[in-house]
């Protein structure tokens, strides 16, 4: 036989279970409440009312002291550290209720920290650290490990002096040593596990000894994980007169009997593994008699299902047997497996009911009854078959319950507060007119505000490119006028050919003055370019083929280089590949690529091939116009066999 702890349940169980104690007692002598089970459900669901509602239908003095607790402490407002570990480790330990209504509960979603700097409060320590370990026991690891660095950024902001603080340590190395558990890294967590040991002996020394039994307790499931049969024996020794000693500062005997049975689930898997010797055979009766006497219906039950257990290694003739059945007034081995059965259908869950039938089929199959032993084991099947089933009954009802108290709660806050909530409504509906009010208001003062903005933004541009024309078209003169004395024809080339790249770049801010525009109209723009250009040479008969899309618009500073460039070609055309009747025509025309304008410039005089080959290599005009087209973000070519020019540059 296997010892029958879940090993993860069994660790976080064994860390909590003193906490919450007293009210499981009360819940063991009697069938569970489905009322409270309901209750509890809406204070996880955070509705408080209908919690409230279901307490006050609770009449069975049995739960006065729960029900007391809940609306006392935990329908408040603000419920402190202490009350809050207690209800949370209240339900956790009972296992009635779904895990993830957990995660919901609004005061355990925003667990506050404490505001006071000076000292480590413990309750806050507690809760924290408790929280975690049942959160990462649900498989909630993530919200664990958000808390968990909560609780540490708050921990260390103490000094190693502070009060408390190798409490808070020893929570932290409780959950290191789960994280390490649940990977299987059982050495790491027998190393974290030690350290709390020692911890909780300090505190044992100044006799509080609940560290020490929560540090032995979740030692307990790494030893059985390692295989040491004899350690957690004695841990479980310890735990029990640990527990002695800690009630009796108390002044109150002690109620856990969970380490009881796991010493008992221990010792009795030893003698069974271990048949020539029965060495613990007197501390076995002496715990099983101990547990007889426990007011508690639900732990007498789980009595004689180890009474049954001990018939594995004692002969059921033996005076030891005659004794027990005696004490519990039964005529043989049979007779004790049909009175524990008989106490369990009334005391305890159906999931323990199928773990007591297992244990019972076991035993009577060691002792040679297999008729009853298949009997038993059918009816488990039975209950295993009905529990999906029965879950999902349970589920349901307590989904119509919920529902139909919440309706019924509902309906009857809607009678009382209509007139509240109509008089609410009114002052909302105001507030929120008078809101929307001020807001329309305050936009239509900014409106007109960019409104005059932007008009003057406009005004002020429109005035640069005024003057910045101006003072070109002053300084294009006043360099006409300076040369004009001269009669070189080199010179006067040169002015004229200055003038016409000026004119080029007047043409740009005259468009934008003019249009009340950031960006200028391709279009337009180019066809004044040329004409300018070609407004010097009054001898030549032009004619200009511009085929750009309407559509197309480059800002200013674009326009300013495509105008040098346009300017630097056209004087190109008339110098070198004018016709003898003087007659020059030029194509323009532009295409849109996926980020880049492609501009195809072309003239119909001479063939200058080889000329245009050598020119831009060498000439000042063409290093120009590829300059130029790198500040475009572009580049320039010159196809052969179509005879143009191809100019390409970003939007």
């Amino acid at each position: 036989m296997k010892l029958k702890i879940p090993f993860i349940i069994l660790f976080i169980f064994f860390s909590c279970f003193s906490v919450a104690n007293h009210f499981d007692n009360q819940q063991h002598n009697h069938q569970y409440n489905p009322k409270l089970n309901n209750a509890e459900l809406f204070i996880l669901t955070n509705k408080p009312d209908s919690a409230q509602f279901i307490l006050d239908e609770i009449h069975d003095t049995t739960y006065n002291t729960y029900t007391h607790f809940l609306k006392t402490y935990i329908l408040t407002k603000h419920t402190s550290y202490k009350h809050l570990n207690t209800f949370a480790l209240t339900i956790h330990n009972r296992r009635e209720i779904p895990p993830h209504f957990f995660l919901n509960y609004s005061k355990l979603q925003s667990i506050p920290i404490p505001n006071s700097s000076d000292t480590i409060n413990l309750d806050y320590v507690n809760l924290i650290g408790n929280h975690i370990n049942i959160l990462a026991d649900n498989g909630f690891l993530e919200e664990a490990e958000r808390l968990y660095k909560i609780f540490k950024h708050y921990i260390h902001q103490f000094n190693t002096e502070s009060d408390y603080k190798d409490i808070a340590i020893f929570k932290i190395n409780s959950y290191n040593a789960l994280l390490e558990y649940i990977n299987d890294n059982f050495m790491e967590a027998k190393i974290l596990h030690q350290e709390n040991i020692e911890l909780g002996k300090k505190y044992a020394k100044q006799h509080e000894y609940r560290w020490l039994i929560e540090a032995y307790s979740s030692y307990l499931p790494v030893l059985q994980r390692i295989g040491d049969l004899n350690g957690y024996i004695e841990i479980c020794r310890e735990i029990i007169k640990l527990e002695i000693l800690e009630h009796e500062n108390f002044t109150q005997p002690s109620s856990s009997s969970t380490p009881t049975f796991s010493l008992l689930d221990a010792l009795i898997y030893k003698n069974t593994k271990f048949q020539d010797t029965i060495e613990d055979l007197e501390e076995i009766k002496k715990l099983l008699h101990s547990m007889l006497h426990k007011p508690s219906l639900g732990v007498r039950v789980m009595a004689y299902r180890h009474f049954v257990q001990f018939f594995k290694i004692i002969d059921e003739n033996s005076q030891d047997a005659k004794d027990i059945y005696k004490q519990l007034e039964v005529e043989n081995l049979i007779e004790l497996c049909r009175f524990t059965v008989d106490q369990a259908e009334k005391h305890v869950s159906k999931l323990e009911m199928i773990s007591i039938l297992n244990d019972l089929t076991v035993t009577l199959k060691i002792k040679g009854y297999y008729k009853e032993a298949l009997m038993y084991s059918i009816k488990s099947n039975r209950l295993i078959k009905t529990q999906y089933q029965d879950d999902l009954s349970e589920q349901l009802a307590n989904f119509k319950t919920l529902n139909a108290e919440s309706k019924r709660i509902s309906a009857e806050n809607s009678l009382k507060s209509k007139t509240k909530l109509d008089r609410y409504i009114f002052i909302s509906l105001s507030i929120i007119i008078l809101f929307i009010l001020l807001i329309v208001r305050s936009q239509i003062i900014k409106n007109k505000i960019l409104r005059k903005s932007e008009f003057e933004k406009k005004l002020f541009i429109k005035e640069i490119n005024h003057r910045i024309k101006n003072n070109l078209q002053l300084a294009s003169s006043y360099l006409k006028l300076q040369f004009k004395p001269f009669k070189s024809e080199d010179i006067n080339f040169l002015i004229q050919d200055w003038h016409s790249k000026v004119k080029s770049i007047i043409t740009v801010h005259e468009f934008l003055y003019k249009n009340d525009l950031l960006e200028v109209h391709l279009n337009q723009y180019t066809h004044d370019v040329i004409e300018q250009t070609l407004s010097i040479y009054s001898d030549i008969q032009t004619k200009i083929d511009i085929n750009i899309p309407n559509s197309y618009y480059i800002n200013s500073n674009s326009a300013v280089k495509i105008g040098l460039i346009l300017n630097e070609l056209t004087t190109n055309s008339v110098k070198h590949t004018l016709s003898d009747d003087k007659t020059l025509s030029i194509k323009l025309e532009c295409t849109q690529l996926s980020h880049h304008y492609q501009l195809k410039y072309s003239d119909f005089g001479k063939n200058m091939e080889h000329e245009i080959h050598y020119a831009m290599k060498t000439s000042f005009g063409f290093k120009l116009i590829h300059n130029l087209c790198m500040q475009l973000e572009g580049q320039f070519s010159y196809s052969q066999q179509d005879n143009l020019f191809i100019i390409t540059f970003s939007k």
